[in-house]
């Protein structure tokens, strides 16, 4: 149908191919989405919706080394492909050195509010906590002055990344014009940065300590739906991995930087409740393998274990080279890794209050019913949200 359109209406329009490419990893054809975005960046070097597509689906499907002959000498070559694209694609590849050498060229040169909002993302992929931290200040630095909404934002995140909140809410309080969905957002972190006795331990919060691939982004977006302020993974605000130190500002945390720390946030929040999501091992395995193998370049153990030992040459440095081998690495296979951690949780929990956990599996067909009799609010009438669904089978 798509092909049909474009034959009768749209004509080779560069955002038609790309729609095209769209459904066909829509509809499963993840080779035909790749090949058909391939083509259109060759006829349309340096189309950016097509570039961030292209490297999302070369990471989807196991095609490192496609990748790496599309940075040596295909559609993010030279200077066609905005910098942006090219830091992510070597990001996914963890080629840090290079991606380093990129950033520092691109900061180098930067001037304008729009070259700082492309690099921001990348600093705490790249860089360890005192130089993402001296990098965020500078940035801060150069933008907070300049007119516009777009600066006023920029500032406002660097602000939050750098703990400074006198400068955030100083920010907040002159009203910018902000996009819809971030103004609510971030008027609630104002909020609660004002509330008396900020930071509150005694706070209400809620954790998500599934390891990966047991829909901890399908509880995140769930719990956004019922108006929890959620972060997955890493700080929304900064792009930093998630730590202690964000608890105080969202009502949920979820993913693996959480899940590894589960024992001190129980302790830190006496009124915390936890959520530990997880599926039938038999599924998880494949489905765990996929996701390293695509993420990582391997799923053997052995490899995987040897990059926890050069943080330097992986995403997010030491914070979640730590985290990989605490959660798996530092056992025989991920069997085991996922023995260990489901015995971890029911030890610790075996003398908790009952309604302090929630053991979630949504394989299962787990969903509204049993999360919200856990928290005790009204089920929504919406479908419950299932994200990261695989392409095609791990």
């Amino acid at each position: 149908l798509w092909r049909l359109a474009i034959a009768t209406a749209a004509g080779s329009e560069p955002a038609w191919q790309l729609g095209l490419a769209r459904a066909q990893a829509a509809c499963g054809d993840a080779t035909a989405a790749i090949v058909t975005t391939q083509d259109l960046l060759r006829q349309t070097p340096g189309f950016r919706p097509a570039m961030g597509f292209f490297c999302q689906m070369l990471v989807l499907q196991d095609r490192r080394a496609t990748a790496i002959a599309e940075l040596a000498d295909g559609v993010f070559a030279g200077g066609l492909a905005p910098v942006s694209e090219r830091l992510r694609l070597l990001l996914w590849l963890e080629h840090m050195d290079d991606a380093r050498a990129v950033f520092e060229r691109a900061f180098a040169v930067a001037d304008k509010v729009e070259d700082f909002v492309a690099l921001f993302p990348h600093i705490p992929r790249l860089y360890e906590p005192a130089d993402r931290l001296r990098l965020w200040r500078e940035v801060y630095h150069r933008v907070v002055d300049q007119p516009g909404p777009t600066a006023a934002f920029l500032a406002m995140r660097l602000a939050l990344a750098s703990r400074d909140y006198d400068a955030f809410l100083h920010l907040h309080d002159q009203r910018p014009m902000l996009p819809p969905p971030w103004q609510g957002l971030l008027a609630r972190v104002a909020d609660t940065l004002r509330r008396p006795g900020f930071p509150d331990m005694c706070a209400q919060k809620l954790f998500v300590i599934g390891l990966s691939k047991t829909a901890t982004t399908s509880v995140h977006k769930a719990l956004g739906q019922l108006g929890y302020l959620s972060a997955h993974f890493d700080n929304s605000f900064s792009h930093a991995m998630l730590t202690m130190a964000d608890a105080a500002l969202f009502d949920a945390m979820g993913d693996i930087p959480v899940s590894a720390q589960f024992e001190t946030l129980y302790d830190a929040y006496p009124n915390a409740r936890f959520i530990y999501t997880t599926r039938p091992m038999e599924s998880w395995l494949p489905s765990f393998a996929g996701h390293y193998r695509r993420w990582h370049g391997s799923d053997d153990f052995g490899v995987l274990r040897a990059q926890c030992l050069r943080p330097e040459r992986c995403r997010n440095g030491h914070g979640l080279a730590e985290i990989h081998h605490g959660l798996y690495f530092q056992y025989a296979d991920a069997s085991s890794a996922w023995l260990a951690h489901d015995a971890r949780v029911a030890a610790f929990f075996a003398d908790k209050p009952a309604n302090k956990l929630l053991r979630l599996d949504l394989f299962s067909g787990h969903g509204w019913p049993e999360i919200c009799a856990f928290l005790g609010v009204p089920a929504p009438k919406t479908p419950f949200p299932w994200e990261n669904r695989s392409l095609v089978p791990a």
